[in-house]
């Protein structure tokens, strides 16, 4: 655990918070200290608050973010659920219980898991934003970190550093913790509280008012491990997921970028009709055979 005292971190603020970290945890005792540690590190010259969601872990997670909260208590901000969120259905974490309480003009994400490694992250990235009004958010280049305990970064090779709303409706380029957005105004969106996965619709969304900035500087750790939900998902659920978010999120994309996802909606909508088929769910049978029929025949409508 960091050891100096909130003071020492903020004796030289002055003004709003301007950047909202938002963390979610769920049983990620091994692993908080890292991530916490990792946040207050950071060398800026601008305050910054630390909002935690604490899914009810059953472990010692919650135990340890609150002696950092009892350090803390101006900077780290958590909420500790008594029943686990995400079994009732609330897929959607950060957007149900963290980005309405940030006060920052900029959110970085990070999980629990995860952590940062360069206590110019934050600063990095803000400066950018700053600086350059045409561009929305930045990621940047991250370790691999295998459970056998190699690390590996996620790109080895020269990557262009602009990315467009195009680049990611093909790809998800950036890791969760990577990322720092500047907010939109009237942020945010209400589909991003019923959606089953997170980063790819936040950052397309974002990605209709702005570019995204790549730093291939390695700045964090991001842990490859079965325990995370998606990881541990099965094709399935993935299948089912990827579906329903892209046609969530394609019905509030403006409309000159709507038809950037017609191809990959169609192509899900086969295994999601199969799926709820063999489940005998007739009313999401029908809704996958219409998107088939609709962007397999009649396309050319819905460009």
């Amino acid at each position: 655990m960091i050891k100096k005292s909130e003071n020492t971190i903020t004796n030289f603020w002055q003004g709003d918070i301007l950047v909202s970290i938002c963390c979610i945890s769920y049983n990620q005792e091994k692993f908080i200290e890292q991530t916490l540690d990792g946040f207050l590190m950071q060398e800026t010259n601008f305050p910054f608050e630390i909002l935690i969601h604490d899914d009810a872990s059953n472990d010692n997670t919650a135990g340890i973010i609150k002696k950092y909260q009892k350090n803390y208590p101006n900077i780290i901000k958590p909420i500790y659920q008594k029943i686990n969120q995400y079994s009732k259905g609330i897929k959607a974490i950060n957007p149900n219980f963290n980005y309405e309480r940030t006060k920052g003009k900029f959110i970085a994400l990070c999980e629990g898991d995860d952590y940062w490694t360069d206590p110019l992250k934050l600063q990095k990235q803000v400066d950018f934003l700053n600086k350059n009004e045409d561009f929305i958010f930045t990621f940047h280049n991250t370790m691999d970190l295998s459970p056998n305990g190699d690390l590996n970064k996620k790109y080895n090779s020269d990557m262009k550093c602009t990315f467009t709303i195009s680049d990611f409706s093909e790809y998800l380029y950036s890791r969760t913790l990577s990322i720092v957005f500047k907010k939109p105004k009237d942020f945010m969106p209400i589909f991003l509280k019923s959606v089953k996965i997170g980063d790819w619709p936040l950052t397309i969304y974002l990605l209709q008012y702005g570019k995204a900035k790549y730093f291939p500087d390695t700045m964090g750790v991001y842990r490859k491990h079965d325990q995370g939900l998606w990881n541990s998902s099965n094709s399935k659920f993935k299948t089912i997921s990827k579906f329903e978010t892209f046609v969530i999120l394609r019905s509030y994309l403006k409309k000159e970028y709507k038809s950037l996802f017609n191809d990959k909606i169609l192509k899900l909508s086969k295994h999601y009709t199969y799926y709820h088929i063999k489940s005998l769910n007739v009313y999401k049978s029908i809704n996958g055979l219409f998107y088939y029929i609709k962007f397999k025949f009649v396309k050319h409508f819905f460009k």
